[in-house]
């Protein structure tokens, strides 16, 4: 009887190790999904966390950059003074006279920091002093231009006659190719820009009144050949080096264009011009 039932109770207790195994294996499983559960809860408030702090990163940079935004709008690059004399103490007084006397403005100096031999960074106590010096600086500007082009017409007109009148250089002059200016006599219509800014109505004035053309933009190239002048971020060029002559003599002119590649310390690109010898007979 005891040998029959030997087998039973090792089925019985293989049985209960079974089920034990089972159970614990089903235990796991719970305390492991309770575990991943609570990562994921802590993983959720983690995120909502960061994306709430990241929110507010964003607000307070958008805050900073308005707050930068509005400090800006008060300064000013201020050049042309003489800063080597000038203590850093008495640089926002100095800064003020000379306000006063150079643009007839008188204006409130919150900062003013040195830049330069004669270069500042002015920052005004009010939007109103930054509006009145620049729009002060733009008549000053206007007045700046008309007598360079008055000065320069008087040392043309005390040339002789009989030489032959050339000018050439940096006019900072976009001259379009507005019918309104004459341009097939007078630029040639070949220019890089299709309108004038006031720098190139006031060349092409000039030019007309003194009967003169602007032979650097008479010529057809590419436009490659067209730019003289490359801004420091590569994107902007312009044409503003200029050759003009005397109306009479501008047939004279075989070609007018700009070479890349010169060893120059300069920001502008090399214009050569190409004229033909005029015979003298006496």
């Amino acid at each position: 009887m005891n040998e029959a039932t030997k087998p039973d109770k090792l089925d019985t207790v293989i049985n209960m190790l079974r089920e034990m195994t089972a159970n614990m294996h089903q235990m796991r499983e719970e305390q492991q999904e309770k575990e991943n559960e609570e990562i994921r809860t802590e993983n959720a408030r983690i995120k909502a966390e960061y994306e709430s702090i990241k929110t507010n990163m964003e607000v307070l940079k958008k805050r900073m950059d308005s707050l930068e935004k509005e400090k800006r709008m008060l300064n000013v690059v201020l050049t042309g003074m003489d800063l080597e004399a000038h203590q850093s103490e008495d640089l926002q007084q100095i800064v003020e006279e000379f306000i006063e006397q150079k643009l007839e403005v008188k204006a409130s100096v919150k900062t003013a920091t040195k830049l330069g031999r004669k270069t500042c960074l002015i920052s005004f106590r009010q939007l109103d002093d930054k509006v009145k010096v620049l729009k002060n600086k733009k008549d000053k500007d206007e007045d700046i231009k008309t007598r360079f082009y008055e000065e320069l017409e008087e040392v043309l007109n005390k040339i002789p006659k009989f030489d032959i009148k050339c000018l050439i250089g940096d006019m900072n002059a976009k001259v379009g190719r507005e019918e309104e200016y004459s341009v097939t006599t007078t630029t040639g219509g070949k220019s890089l820009h299709k309108v004038s800014n006031d720098n190139g109505k006031r060349l092409i004035e000039f030019a007309l009144e003194n009967s003169m053309k602007i032979v650097s933009t008479a010529f057809d190239h590419k436009d490659i050949h067209k730019e003289t002048w490359i801004a420091p971020n590569g994107l902007t060029k312009n044409q503003i080096d200029h050759v003009l002559i005397e109306m009479k003599h501008a047939k004279n002119i075989t070609n007018v264009r700009s070479y890349r590649g010169a060893d120059a310390d300069s920001d502008h690109i090399l214009v050569i011009t190409e004229m033909m010898q005029i015979a003298t007979i006496f």
